[in-house]
This record gives structure tokens, C-alpha cells and sequence, in this order.
């Protein structure tokens, strides 16, 4: 009994050891820099307590924090809860750096004005994960040089997130882009926006988000979110997609890819020697010298799922064959498809509405519609085009039934 008693002591002792520790950062007295070294090493910091296992940073509400440095390297299991709160990189380097080992959560948070530094400036101002995770929930990221987020052989999510107005450098940006890469990793992307993103000179692909494969494997999954107005001065307006002979797949589910640039081909995608498969998605309205919807060298692009590509009769692809449930619609312009505004149109993250009478309103049959919510969290199927039958949307955004005032019930 003595000796059961003593191993369940120190079981009890050994788990409270690895009991997460909540470090409470006030951009003062503890700072987020000091905050982050104190849960990677376990040590009392600056003004911060010391971590203890898997720790929680509790940001002020709404506070705004201005960095005097980058917050250096994680290799443990962090959670920052901004609390709306702004982390204000001050253009001082790369904000977040996780590498193997290290699992970083950012929930709730306004991270802006990072810049990846003169050494290895492809790799995101933001934040860089390398052979580690990172999930970033109910945030923004904006303003940053050198790409917003990069995955490096690493995996994470995406959810309910806005990837805006970020910039790569110039030449020595190859390969890599203004808002997301994702590079031999495994990530998945759910109800966000990415737009307004740039790659301004050199070989620099993919102005909203960039995928390859380098070393291993790498796949992107993306449901309910939308690519608007990036641009890229190589291929890929909205995205470019490269295999290099190591596995590279990308689903884009309920998507909706409009008013992106490439300066090349591929408009809204292009695709090399790389396999993407689209489902009752739009892709229209984008630019591009040569397939200004998508442009496939190699590889393969799987449709015929309920799409939406191009407009006046004219699908706008390279290298794809359209198939029998997919619509190439007759109206003039991407403006009779959908609301080119990105808007507020309730949920997390800013959308693009369809316009009255647009092809894309109940184009899907309920029964193989792909998601239950769309990119608002609205339900689907709604009966969006008042025909006494609920079907599905084409894109990220389920029409709402035009009968209905106001969806609390009260007119």
C-alpha cells in the first residue's frame, strides 16, 4: 500500500508538472517577447512568470502591442489568445519563428507590419513554421514583407482568418509569394479570406498563395474561403502550384477566386505538373495572359463538381477540360456572377455576395452538396433563387432566401 501510495504521488507531482501555465502579458511589465522565452524555457522572464508544459498567453483586450524585436524562436507548445488585441511587429524582422518541437496557437489576434529579414527573405514576415505546427484561428495578418505565413515542412490550420494586403520582396523572393506558402507541408484552410496580396518582381508565383513540394509531400485543403484581387508578377494571380517529383495535391471546396492578376498565365490558378481538384467553386473574372481562370502545364486538375469558371461563354482555362455539371456562364462579365465588393456579409471573415439572378444560386443539387455551412456559417442549402426547392451555392457564399427580411424572424 506504502509503495502504491508513493508511485501515485509522484504520478500527481510529474502531471501537475506538465500542467499548462497561463503567463498574462501586458506589453509592460511582461511582454510578449519576455513572455514567449519564458514559456519556451520553462524561466521566469523579464516581468513574466514562468511557463510549465503546453502554456496560454492571455493578451489585454483590445491592447496594442509595438515590438522592439522579433520574439525569437519557438520549440514548445504555445497558445497566444489575443483577445483582439494588435502585435505590431514595427518592421523590426519576422514576428513568429516556430521550429521542430514547437506548436503555436494564435487565436483572436491582429498581426502586422513583420518583415522576414535580408537572410532568408522568402520565408514570411509574419510567421514561418519549420518542422513544426501552427494553427491560427480568428485573426489577421496584414502589412507584412516577405510573405504573410509560410509552412515549412510543418502542419497546421487555418480557420476563420484574414491574409491581407501583404507584400513579397523582390528578386529574391522566388518561389514564393505575398499572402500564404505552403511548402512540403500539410495544411488545411477553412472559412478565411486571402486578398490583396502581392509578389512585385522576380520569378515570385502565386500573389494569394504559393504550394510546392521541394523535399516531401505536400497538400492543401481549402473549404469555404475566398482568393480576391492578389496579384503576381509570375504565375498564379490567386494560386500557383508546382510538383517537384515529391507528391503536391490541393482541394479547393466551395471556394470562391475572382479578381486576381497574373502578369503571365493562370489568372486565378495555375498548376505545374501538380494535381488540384475543384468542387463547386468559382473561379471568375480573374487575368492572365493565357488561361485567365487557370493555366495547367502537367499535372492534373479534376473538375466536373458543380463549378463556376469564367464568364461570356468563355470558361478562360488552359489545360483543363470543363465537364458536363460544371458552367460556363453567358453573362457579360463577372459583376452578373457575383457582388465584386468584398464585403461583410455576416461570419468571421469579409466575402463576396452573389447578385440577384446569378447562375452560381442554387446550381449545386442538395443532394451533392459539398458543405453543410458556408463561408458566413450560414446553413446550406437555401433556396436562395425562390423556386420552392433548397439547393446549394456554387462558392464560398450561400445566397440567402430574398423572402426573408430579416433572419431573426422580426421585420
Amino acid at each position: 500500500m506504502k509503495k502504491t501510495a508513493l508511485v501515485s504521488a509522484l504520478l500527481l507531482e510529474l502531471t501537475a508538472g506538465a500542467h499548462a501555465a497561463t503567463i498574462n502579458v501586458d506589453g509592460t511589465t511582461c511582454t510578449l517577447n519576455d513572455a514567449i522565452t519564458a514559456a519556451d524555457t520553462d524561466t521566469a522572464t523579464g516581468g513574466c512568470s514562468a511557463g510549465s508544459g503546453a502554456d496560454v498567453l492571455e493578451l489585454p483586450i483590445d491592447g496594442n502591442l509595438i515590438l522592439a524585436a522579433p520574439t525569437g524562436t519557438i520549440n514548445t507548445e504555445v497558445t497566444i489568445n489575443g483577445n483582439g488585441s494588435v502585435i505590431d511587429g514595427n518592421d523590426t524582422g519576422r514576428i513568429f519563428t516556430v521550429q521542430a518541437g514547437g506548436n503555436l496557437t494564435i487565436n483572436d489576434s491582429i498581426v502586422t507590419n513583420g518583415v522576414s529579414s535580408t537572410v532568408d527573405r522568402n520565408f514570411a514576415g509574419g510567421v514561418r513554421s519549420y518542422d513544426g505546427q501552427l494553427h491560427i484561428n480568428r485573426s489577421t495578418f496584414s502589412e507584412h514583407l516577405g510573405g504573410a505565413i509560410n509552412f515549412t515542412r510543418s502542419t497546421g490550420s487555418i480557420t476563420d482568418s484574414v491574409i491581407e494586403n501583404n507584400d513579397s520582396y523582390g528578386a529574391a523572393a522566388a518561389y514564393y509569394n505575398g499572402g500564404l506558402t505552403v511548402s512540403s507541408s500539410t495544411v488545411t484552410v477553412s472559412n478565411s479570406t486571402i486578398s490583396g496580396n502581392n509578389t512585385m518582381s522576380g520569378t515570385a508565383g502565386g500573389g494569394g498563395i504559393y504550394v510546392g513540394n521541394y523535399d516531401s509531400a505536400v497538400s492543401l485543403n481549402m473549404t469555404n474561403s475566398t482568393i480576391s484581387g492578389n496579384t503576381s508578377v509570375n504565375r498564379g494571380g490567386g494560386i500557383s502550384h508546382t510538383d517537384y517529383g515529391n507528391g503536391s495535391t490541393i482541394s479547393l471546396t466551395n471556394v470562391t477566386i475572382i479578381d486576381n492578376t497574373s502578369n503571365v498565365a493562370g489568372g486565378g490558378i495555375a498548376n505545374d505538373a501538380s494535381t488540384i481538384t475543384i468542387s463547386q467553386s468559382i473561379v471568375s473574372g480573374n487575368t492572365g495572359t493565357a488561361g485567365s481562370e487557370v493555366y495547367s502545364s502537367g499535372g492534373t486538375v479534376t473538375v466536373d463538381d458543380f463549378n463556376l469558371f469564367g464568364f461570356n461563354n468563355n470558361a478562360g482555362v488552359v489545360g483543363v477540360t470543363i465537364g458536363a455539371s460544371d458552367i460556363v456562364p453567358t453573362e457579360a462579365n463577372v459583376t452578373g456572377i457575383v457582388d465584386t465588393t468584398l464585403s461583410d456579409n455576416g461570419g468571421a471573415t469579409p466575402t463576396h455576395a452573389l447578385v440577384t439572378g446569378s447562375p452560381a444560386i442554387d446550381a449545386v443539387p442538395a443532394a451533392s452538396c459539398a458543405s453543410v455551412t458556408d463561408q458566413t456559417a450560414k446553413n446550406r442549402p437555401i433556396d436562395g433563387n425562390v423556386d420552392g426547392t433548397a439547393d446549394c451555392d456554387i462558392g464560398a457564399f450561400e445566397n440567402p432566401n430574398p423572402d426573408i427580411i430579416f433572419e431573426d424572424g422580426f421585420e
